[in-house]
């Protein structure tokens, strides 16, 4: 049974309601693997896939991992001789700041996109993200570069990752003036656990100016599937950590009991329950998600096919419950650590998820 297609807002891109992220491939993810989520995201009907591409003074670590992740969906593409019709590709610019001094930004801007096409071996990108960042300032200068992109149909559209409602609405208002590209389609954070700045701010804007959302970190990292007793994970301690105070201490725990109770009760799994959530929302188009097999994979495919009854989405409208004080954090001299439930070993692999 293959994905039912979306359209994302005002772009008339169809796509599918999963947008697979392909950040850790060929990095966190070897290449087989790699290859073969790919090989099972088309075989499920999906289609919309979000690679990465990273500049800046600082990104020696992230241009490597991000250059692999487009490089490895450019190799699938041309090894399964995929239509390119058939796909939306989409990269993510993580602009750390512009460039060396003397260059413009939409140097920088049209250098990366054209670095990104040549590892995607395509001639466009259906979409081009560019990721909040100060660098981006003023938008006006940001918008202006973009133009010879899309006029050169290098880009066929353009959209913001993590910009606050404010600044969308400044960047809608300075296009439409300008008669410039607009930032078609928004993506953040958002789950059970991180409803803001989604809601009710950037939700009303994006229903209201057609703009589509892609719903990035639908499981919290990973948080919100629980434990997984006796996986293999590689993911370093810290970010367990870090998952855990931040979810934990703003009452992501109490979500969490909540969103077991209705897996339990759908006979479904927590993953697929909190996507299910996820993809409910009438303003979302698509959940990104990072994955790390194929099997993990089909799981949450699985969560596109079984919509949740309205008895279940009435249970997970409950709120987080903010305990009284943080969850401290273990270090030498800190007493004993807090007994807070392990972070997922499985789920936690992507930063997508």
């Amino acid at each position: 049974m293959n994905m039912h297609l979306r359209t994302l807002g005002r772009t008339g891109l169809q796509v599918s309601p999963l947008c697979l992220g392909t950040m850790h491939f060929g990095w966190k993810t070897d290449g087989d693997t790699s290859l073969a989520i790919l090989d099972a995201f088309r075989a499920a009907g999906g289609n919309f896939i979000q690679a990465a591409s990273s500049a800046g003074i600082d990104g020696g670590l992230d241009r490597l991992a991000t250059a692999l992740s487009e490089e490895h969906v450019g190799r699938w593409m041309d090894e399964r001789d995929v239509s390119r019709s058939s796909m939306v590709l989409a990269t993510r610019l993580v602009l750390r700041d512009r460039g060396p001094s003397g260059s413009s930004l939409a140097d920088v801007i049209r250098a990366r996109c054209e670095a990104s096409l040549r590892r995607l071996r395509t001639d466009h990108l259906d979409l081009f993200m560019l990721e909040w960042n100060p660098a981006l300032l003023p938008l006006e200068d940001t918008l202006e570069a973009l133009v010879p992109l899309v006029w050169k149909g290098l880009v066929r559209a353009v959209g913001a990752s993590g910009f606050p409602a404010w600044r969308l609405m400044e960047a809608r208002a300075c296009a439409s003036r300008r008669s410039m590209p607009g930032l078609d389609v928004a993506q953040h954070d958002y789950s059970l656990v991180m409803r803001r700045p989604f809601e009710p701010e950037l939700e009303e804007f994006c229903r209201e100016s057609r703009t589509g959302f892609l719903a990035r970190s639908p499981l919290a990292g990973g948080f919100l599937v629980g434990e997984v007793p006796g996986r293999r994970t590689w993911i370093h301690s810290s970010r367990a950590a870090w998952l855990r105070e931040r979810y934990l201490q703003c009452g992501g725990g109490s979500v969490r009991d909540v969103l077991e109770a209705v897996a339990a009760s759908r006979g479904a799994s927590v993953a697929q329950t909190a996507l299910a959530w996820v993809l409910a929302r009438e303003s979302v188009t698509s959940a990104v998600v990072g994955v790390t097999s194929p099997e993990q994979l089909r799981e949450l495919v699985n969560a596109t096919h079984a919509p949740l009854a309205a008895c279940d989405l009435s249970a997970l409208e409950v709120r987080p419950q903010r305990t009284m004080s943080p969850v401290p954090a273990a270090g030498p001299g800190r007493g004993e650590q807090a007994k807070t439930p392990t972070a997922p070993e499985l789920w936690t692999a992507g930063a997508n998820n």
